[in-house]
């Protein structure tokens, strides 16, 4: 069944009256007769429940597992302090009334109602006070157990929270699961990553998958726009974290185990080497399995971990005719134009801009006739890097740097109006860019090896030799030691690209090939079906359908203390 409730819309809060909002620090964790008071507060279909753990402890991460129901979940992994927690915690709700208490006053919860009647009386009643001792006098906005109205109090505004923004905003935890696909990653975030998790949430609703998406905010990319599914409710029993590893524990800290607790746990990772980072390891303990976008990443990840690798295909939206929006608006001149892609924070040496700026000035004179066009982004984030390719640039007038941010129907636009894509990279996981130029049925220019080598041939690319080197010494706080990439032979590549532009006819002909292959291989359909295929053989495995009433076998973010 497909997900309902589509949209940013927060289905289940119809009927909420009243939001309460506790915050239990580091010195005081929640007791359990603390949680035994929150969890009958979820018993009322009018009551809304944020707790906030402000510091993080194993203690209180542990205890705030039991809170199930309307409940959200806000774990700040270091200390705010009360009035800060308060007013982050009051981004999460929206019911007219709000209780904002101390964990160590919710005996202020057994009277709640005899609490809230000032406010319910009469609206000139700006702040309530609990009819109950033991509310002792505190900060922020003025004892450590009082009702506002949700309208007189802004969040982030409290003295001390600064407008902080929220990494993650914890979802609703529903008792019980359905099947179905929680789809996590930086759905919101202009970057490879983030438009591979739009990609695989769209492929899974158009097959029929039920799909709540989540984004996280912990990373530094434009904006992008995605579609919200699912209403905020973390209600299906399988998770999908599209994050790389260096991001899957920073997200643990945020999310809490009450995000893996009971669900089937998948990591989508993406990595471009066949030798493993030691974040790659540091984050297999928390999930059940991996999927991998191409064979050349599942073999390099299987061959370091004993957990299900599956291949699931890249979704690669099939494209026809011409883009809607006009060359010169995304940044192209006209006349034949051959383009690379790529983004600072993916690493510039990686991508290999340099290469491809210099097989071009290779293979044509200065005005001979093609143009190539460097697309980058990110570039405050490498000075060195900019500084390089603008050298390398020099001062030849057929090439052009373009640093700017485009939207996704843009960046497609820009890739489906250039004659020819190149890639020179030294190692790609998969190649969304080239995947896309193929796509729109235009020649690619690649480096025959790593991922691309799923979608692509010498039948349907241009693929370019090249040699297998180590990895420089400089770039191995990022990579391991004793890895290796390739090294393109760039006199190879300005072979091809004079190919490309001599022989009009061949290498539209190629383009075309590509275009059918990759539909054939890597169409939203093709994928939809692979995640529904695996989904099903983990549920045979485990037993949970249709019934779906058993837990997943573990639970991978269950927090435990050292020793």
């Amino acid at each position: 069944m497909r997900a309902g409730g589509e949209g940013r819309g927060r289905p289940g809060r119809a009927g909420v009256a009243v939001a309460v909002v506790v915050v239990w620090d580091d010195a005081s964790p929640p007791t359990p007769e603390e949680v035994g008071r929150c969890r009958v507060l979820l018993g009322r279909p009018d009551v809304e429940l944020v707790a906030v753990d402000d510091g993080g402890s194993i203690e209180t991460r542990n205890a705030l597992l039991a809170l199930t129901g309307n409940v959200r979940i806000l774990h700040l992994p270091q200390a705010r302090g009360f009035e800060t927690a308060v007013s982050l915690g009051l981004e999460l709700v929206q019911a007219p009334l709000v209780a904002l208490l101390s964990g160590r006053a919710t005996g202020a919860l057994d009277g709640l109602d005899e609490w809230l009647a000032p406010l319910r009386a009469d609206p000139t009643v700006e702040l309530a006070t609990p009819p109950v001792g033991g509310a002792a006098a505190g900060p922020v906005p003025g004892r450590t157990a009082v009702a506002v109205r949700r309208d007189r109090v802004a969040p982030g505004r409290a003295e001390g929270a600064g407008g902080e923004r929220l990494t993650w905003r914890p979802p609703v935890l529903p008792p019980s699961l359905r099947p179905g696909l929680n789809v996590i990653g930086l759905l919101d975030a202009a970057c490879g990553i983030g438009e591979a998790g739009r990609r695989y949430a769209e492929a899974a609703h158009d097959s029929g998958i039920a799909v709540g998406t989540f984004p996280y905010h912990g990373h530094g990319s434009p904006p992008a726009a995605h579609r919200a599914r699912g209403g905020d409710v973390l209600r299906h029993d399988t998770n999908l974290v599209v994050l790389n590893p260096d991001l899957m524990l920073p997200f643990g800290l945020h999310a809490g185990g009450e995000t893996f607790v009971g669900r089937y746990v998948v990591g989508m990772w993406f990595w471009e080497l066949d030798e493993l980072s030691a974040f790659h390891h540091q984050s297999l303990p928390l999930v059940h399995e991996l999927w991998a976008s191409t064979e050349f990443l599942r073999r390099a990840l299987a061959a370091h971990t004993d957990k299900p690798v599956v291949h699931i295909p890249m979704p690669v939206p099939l494209r026809s005719g011409a883009p809607s929006i006009p060359r010169q608006a995304v940044g192209l001149g006209e006349g034949f134009t051959f383009l690379t892609t790529f983004d600072f924070r993916s690493l510039a040496e990686r991508k290999n801009s340099l290469g491809t700026v210099s097989a071009f000035c290779e293979a044509f004179a200065p005005g001979e006739g093609p143009t190539l066009t460097v697309k980058t982004l990110g570039a405050d984030r490498d000075p060195e890097g900019w500084a390089a390719l603008q050298r390398a640039a020099g001062d030849r007038s057929d090439v052009h740097v373009v640093e700017r941010h485009l939207s996704d129907e843009e960046m497609s636009a820009m890739i489906g109006h250039a004659e020819c894509y190149v890639s020179l990279h030294r190692a790609e996981g998969f190649g969304l860019n080239p995947a896309e130029a193929m796509s729109w049925g235009r020649p690619v220019v690649a480096t025959a090896y790593s991922g691309n080598l799923d979608y692509m041939t010498e039948d349907n690319s241009y693929l370019v030799p090249f040699d297998l080197v180590a990895v420089p010494p400089s770039l191995h706080r990022i990579y391991p030691a004793g890895a290796r990439w390739a090294e393109p032979r760039l006199d190879e590549a300005a072979r091809l690209l004079r190919q490309v532009w001599e022989d009009r006819e061949a290498s539209a002909a190629r383009g075309l090939a590509g275009q059918r292959d990759i539909r054939r291989t890597h169409s939203p359909t093709t994928a939809g079906r692979a995640m529904r295929r695996r989904l099903a053989e983990i549920d045979a495995r485990l037993g949970r359908r249709p019934a779906n009433r058993r837990p997943a076998p573990s639970t991978p973010g269950r927090y435990r203390a050292a020793g």
